[in-house]
């Protein structure tokens, strides 16, 4: 299910463009991104290093059921002229690219209500709004930038402008703050902007905007959908996976209730006889995806998510440790 997307940002037409060129700059620029600094949970990490002591748990599989039959004739006209790619099953990833028009800003609940909700009802998600967190603000993601990115290419290539045609190696100089005419002239040709714009465009603030599913007010591990926006812009791409049906598997503890007992339980049973610590993280309570409930849908446990510390073939490590919030169970 996808519509035609009937052209790209103008931000994307630039990077584009600015990969034709033999400078491949492409890799270079996603490293100077960054990644972003938004609040999910990480998860945990399926190998760590080589010891044959090492506790590790297996966990049930989830099987996803089918998800409700969309309706995308309900998206508005702002919806239907993006990209929309969705799978079928109830654990349901989301992909939406939209054509970002000028805005001064947008706030988190704008964002939910133009964009998240209405294609909720498109998915047939019958949980409603009310289902997911909205933030009181948008996280700034790092900033690009040009000169960093030409200058880690040039360092990491060494001879590497000898080897440029000579539009090619202007541009690149100019990216590096000498600016000249004919660097402007080609950068123009190839893009539409001179170095100065398309530093700006390339260097323009980045802005994300995390949805998360929640049980009442717990937040549901690994679910959440994330708008992004270019400073000036309005949202031009939503991911993300949500969970059409799921049921609680165990009882929510008491909201004064003292996680400490269950972990240390925990700890005891994770490795008899080592020492583990708990980490600098607090630990928070979340709704864990774990195996299906009898009705079918997948099921969720109250856990613990904690950050833990231990030696690991000589070496400290540090790993997240999900504990059922009832019987104190070590999950994941």
């Amino acid at each position: 299910m996808c519509p035609n997307l009937r052209s790209p940002s103008s931000s994307a037409r630039s990077l584009r463009s600015l990969s034709r060129l033999s400078l491949r700059l492409a890799p270079i620029c996603s490293l100077m991104l960054g990644c972003v600094a938004a609040s999910t949970p990480p998860r945990a990490p399926s190998r760590v290093a080589a010891s044959d002591d090492f506790p590790s748990l297996a966990t049930p599989e989830i099987k996803a059921t089918l998800a409700p039959k969309p309706r995308l004739d309900l998206l508005p006209p702002e919806l239907q002229s993006g990209r929309l790619a969705v799978s079928n099953l109830s654990l349901q990833r989301v992909s939406l690219e939209l054509r970002p028009s000028s805005a001064a800003a947008q706030s988190p609940r704008e964002v939910f209500e133009r964009v998240v909700a209405p294609l909720l009802r498109a998915l047939s998600f019958a949980r409603g709004t009310d289902a997911f967190r909205i933030p009181s603000k948008a996280v700034p993601e790092p900033t690009a930038n040009l000169h960093g990115a030409a200058a880690l290419l040039v360092d990491q290539y060494l001879n590497v402008q000898e080897r440029m045609r000579p539009a090619t190696g202007t541009i690149v100089t100019a990216a590096l703050g000498e600016p000249s005419e004919s660097a402007d002239s080609r950068l123009r040709f190839l893009t539409g902007r001179s170095v100065e714009q398309f530093r700006a465009e390339f260097e323009r603030e980045q802005l994300t905007y995390l949805f998360a599913q929640v049980l009442g007010d717990v937040p549901i591990e690994h679910t959440a959908l994330t708008a992004r926006r270019r400073s000036g812009e309005t949202v031009s791409q939503l991911t993300g996976t949500l969970i059409h049906h799921y049921e609680a598997t165990n009882e929510r503890p008491a909201p004064d209730a003292d996680p400490r007992p269950f972990l240390r339980r925990a700890l005891e049973r994770l490795a008899p006889g080592r020492e583990v610590r708990m980490g600098r993280a607090a630990p928070v309570l979340v709704a864990l995806p774990y195996g299906n409930a009898p009705s079918g849908a997948v099921g969720l446990k109250y856990a613990w998510r904690a950050q833990l510390e231990m030696q690991v073939a000589r070496h400290p490590a540090s790993f997240l440790a999900w504990v059922d919030a009832q019987s104190g169970k070590l999950l994941k």
